[in-house]
């Protein structure tokens, strides 16, 4: 039985993990590529070295957005453009990669809305079917985002410290928006090319 694989990255200058989910939206590997620099031209050929070629049959890559107020204000706009430049290269090699046409670069408005952080990381972990008893909170007792406890045994994991979860469970989500995405598309060419045969 053929499973569909659908991959989230979240671009950053420092950690930035390439995240696979199957079409139930469970989290089946993690990809995290590291830069101790922190420049775009760094990340990038980090990612080159580190990224593991596989099958998928779409991905999403986080586009940038520029905050101008409130608790996530961007303090410093020219970093956006380096962020970008790591989208980009992002998005290019993991087209190239296996092939692939199907793609999406969204605003992070558009793939998970105004939710607050630690609500919306909820959210992406029951989705992917990962107990609470398996969450790990950041930040304190109420938390700022939420890690998955070792235990889950997701391959790729033994890798990670509990702080690269703010941008993991952000990768996962992001898979999970390719796969819905790729599922209702295929579904409306579906229904609209059976409705020609009527």
């Amino acid at each position: 039985m053929n499973t569909n694989l659908f991959i989230g990255c979240d671009p950053d200058l420092h950690t930035m993990p390439i995240v696979w989910v199957d079409e139930k939206l469970a989290c089946v590997r993690i990809d995290l590529i590291r830069s101790k620099a922190g420049g775009a031209l760094e990340m990038i050929q980090a990612l080159k070295r580190s990224f593991m070629s596989s099958f998928y049959d779409a991905f999403a890559v986080e586009a940038q957005e520029i905050y101008p107020s409130g608790p996530n204000r961007t303090k410093r706009p020219d970093d956006i453009l380096h962020l970008g430049q790591v989208a980009g290269a992002a998005l290019c090699y993991l087209s190239d990669l296996a092939g692939i046409t199907v793609g999406y670069f969204p605003l992070p408005c558009q793939w998970k809305g105004q939710m607050d952080k630690l609500a919306h990381h909820k959210r992406i972990l029951t989705a992917a079917g990962i107990e609470d008893e398996l969450w790990v909170y950041k930040g304190g007792p109420s938390g700022k985002y939420i890690a998955i406890s070792k235990d889950a045994g997701i391959p790729g994991q033994a890798d990670l410290n509990l702080g690269d979860y703010k941008h993991v469970v952000d990768a996962i989500g992001l898979a999970q928006y390719a796969a819905t995405r790729y599922r209702d598309e295929n579904l409306k060419a579906k229904f609209l090319k059976e409705a020609r045969r009527v």
